[in-house]
């Protein structure tokens, strides 16, 4: 090997290594450029989000509309004391006009039970086929199908009017059908006598319903129907024993005069003897 060789692998070496530092030196400021260029740009980006005059807009708050049934109000104005009774206490998942009309009979002291009063008062059929039709009497004269099946449909003001005054001898129960809501209440929730109505499920709007014959013609039942007490009332709600929950509820006046009038403004009241 030379005489300079150990000077000259130095020497390289030397450079060898100036070129790494200056390669890393070089690296590490572009690496310093860059993220001074990505924070700049951030920061930028940021700043423009949040100016006033960005024409950023926060997005809507949606508007809680409360419910037009408020359960246990306060501002009741004494409703009328009906027993509170609901259909999945008493095994009822289609017979909302059965379990109200009992409210009414436990409120006026009736001896029998509920199951006593459903075997022997109340007329229930079933459907049949007859020429390939669907058949059966109208809810005006018997309950359609059986209320503690899904499947079954209900019942208007004359069957309960009928199978309630079976249950209450000393009493004279009357079909009041036809009478406006506010009469009602003028008439007998004034003088503490509840009354037995027909509107909706939850005050929604009626609907068609199931077709079927019957001895005197087609029917067509009014799908969404519910029964329910009215027990009180003030300037602007109405305030009833609803057999689907159990609970008391009211609802707008209004409403429930809509509802009422598309089920044919059916009603039942209870006289005491």
């Amino acid at each position: 090997m030379p005489a300079d060789s150990s000077a000259t692998l130095k020497t390289n070496g030397r450079r060898c290594c100036g070129m790494k530092w200056k390669y890393r030196t070089a690296r590490r400021r572009r690496r310093r450029w860059a993220a001074a260029v990505i924070l700049a740009g951030m920061a930028g980006a940021l700043s423009f989000c949040f100016r006033p005059d960005s024409g950023r807009r926060e997005p809507p708050i949606r508007e809680t509309i409360a419910a037009p049934a408020q359960k246990d109000s306060p501002d009741q104005s004494a409703p009328i004391p009906v027993p509170l009774l609901s259909q999945e206490q008493l095994g009822m998942p289609t017979g909302c006009e059965l379990v109200s009309a009992y409210m009414l009979l436990e409120y006026y002291g009736c001896s029998m039970s509920f199951e006593e009063w459903i075997a022997n008062c109340v007329p229930m059929q079933e459907f049949w086929y007859e020429d390939g039709q669907l058949c059966n009497l109208s809810p005006w004269e018997a309950f359609i199908e059986l209320p503690w099946q899904d499947s079954g449909y209900g019942c208007y003001a004359p069957v309960i009017c009928s199978a309630m005054q079976q249950a209450l001898p000393n009493c004279t129960v009357e079909d009041v059908t036809g009478q406006p809501l506010a009469q009602l209440c003028t008439d007998y929730i004034e003088e503490g006598t509840p009354v037995l109505v027909w509107a909706t499920m939850d005050m929604v709007e009626s609907a068609e319903g199931g077709v079927w014959q019957t001895p005197d013609g087609p029917f067509e039942w009014v799908a969404n129907e519910h029964c329910l007490v009215l027990v009180g009332a003030d300037s602007n709600h109405y305030f009833f024993n609803d057999p689907s929950t159990g609970r008391r509820v009211k609802w707008e006046k209004d409403l429930v005069e809509e509802r009422y009038a598309e089920l044919g403004m059916q009603a039942v009241v209870v006289s005491a003897g």
